[in-house]
């Protein structure tokens, strides 16, 4: 009797320990990313399994897979398909990694250092979206998180909303917010925690007030960290930037100049080129530049560029970076300098060198980007360190890349 209770609990070990649940698997420590310039989210394109990987773009100008490492900086392996990067601030950026099967859709996301690479899992994970919403980010997953100027965050998931206290990042601290009300994927958050939707504003006290200028159809709130908030509305063929005081409950809206012509065609352009930056907001067309700051419309000629399309557009603190094709089908990325009475162009690569796929700018003006030779169709991969000369390197690996982001 005693032998047949001895087999049937190592039977039981067996099975508590050989049918270990995959999402109980030990995660990691560190992401070995201390030499790296830019973090990458791809897949090896000559590879039978298209599994996503995360890469870094290293100091040693190669594109290397990241490692995962434990407490001792020994390497790790996890079970984990990372799916979305997302910048934080400049000490901090988050990772979303998917696991479990296909039908299961199990998403985890980790806070990662920019400086040695250490991980924390954060208790609720931030899904990847694919949110169109305005702004100066390259890759839509990166503008899932909106945050106020308290060190809170915002993200919305399939079933609600939350908002991360991130002010301890030792132990992050999570609410839900506007329960029963999902946010399109637009929303933004202002200064003092103040969230807009498409015609709505939920103020702080917990109050809602419905806008007056805003078009359902062709409405586009703005991000902005002061205490107001932004958004363009058309009106027949012409766009208007509405500026709104949220800081009482008495919502007061302020239609500023300049109003702009724009073909009911290009809808899908500008909302891919305008976004705003503390008391600042930023129209991109294919001529000019719009600068609104402190209700005085400044316009930048870009007729110099003579640029048909634009394909990318971004900004660091100081200037405006653009990608796109002129008039006679080149291939053109450049950096403005929107400082002097003049802007100031400079080419970031030669025209109609390569086709830029992605690229992601930092505060202080650091380059990552992605794209193709035109030349040979070889994929490349160059970095900016702010003011210094470029380099670019070829894609030898051969990696299709989802996301990049400047480290």
């Amino acid at each position: 009797m005693a032998r047949s209770i001895y087999i049937i609990g190592i039977f039981i070990v067996i099975l508590l320990f050989g049918c270990k649940k995959e999402e109980d698997i030990p995660g990691f420590s560190y992401l070995d990313i201390e030499n790296a310039y830019g973090i990458v989210i791809g897949n090896y394109r000559s590879s039978l399994n298209t599994d996503q990987k995360l890469f870094k773009i290293s100091s040693v100008d190669k594109l290397e897979e990241v490692k995962y490492l434990d407490n001792d900086k020994e390497e790790v392996h996890i079970n984990r398909i990372p799916v979305a990067i997302y910048s934080l601030n400049k000490d901090y950026f988050l990772v979303t990694f998917k696991y479990g099967t296909l039908e299961s859709k199990l998403f985890e996301t980790f806070v990662i250092s920019r400086f040695d690479g250490k991980a924390q899992k954060i208790i609720k994970a931030i899904l990847p979206e694919k949110s169109g919403t305005i702004g100066s980010n390259i890759d839509d997953n990166t503008l899932a998180i909106r945050h106020d100027n308290n060190s809170n965050f915002y993200f919305k998931t399939d079933l609600l909303n939350y908002k991360m206290d991130f002010k301890n990042q030792k132990t992050p601290l999570f609410e839900s917010f506007l329960e029963g009300q999902p946010l399109n994927d637009n929303f933004i958050v202002d200064y003092l925690g103040n969230i807009l939707t498409t015609n709505k504003i939920h103020l702080v006290s917990g109050k809602s007030v419905s806008l007056q200028n805003t078009k359902e159809d062709f409405s586009y709130p703005l991000h902005s960290f002061i205490n107001n908030l932004y958004y363009i509305t058309r009106v027949a063929d012409s766009v208007q930037v509405v500026k709104i005081n949220a800081i009482t409950d008495e919502i007061s809206e302020e239609i500023l100049q300049p109003y702009f012509y724009a073909p009911k065609t290009e809808t899908t352009f500008i909302n891919s080129h305008l976004f705003a930056d503390y008391n600042k907001i930023v129209v991109i067309l294919s001529n000019q530049i719009i600068e609104i700051k402190d209700n005085k419309p400044k316009v930048f000629d870009l007729k110099l560029l003579n640029l048909k399309k634009i394909f990318l557009s971004s900004s660091s603190d100081n200037n405006y970076y653009i990608y796109g094709e002129n008039a006679v089908n080149d291939k053109v990325f450049v950096k403005i300098d929107p400082s002097q009475s003049s802007p100031v162009y400079t080419q970031i690569v030669a025209p109609n060198y390569m086709e830029i796929l992605r690229f992601s700018v930092s505060e202080n003006d650091k380059i990552v980007f992605s794209g193709t030779r035109i030349a040979d169709s070889k994929g490349i991969y160059g970095y900016i360190p702010g003011n210094s000369n470029n380099w670019i390197f070829e894609d030898d690996q051969e990696i299709d890349d989802i996301q990049v982001l400047v480290r």
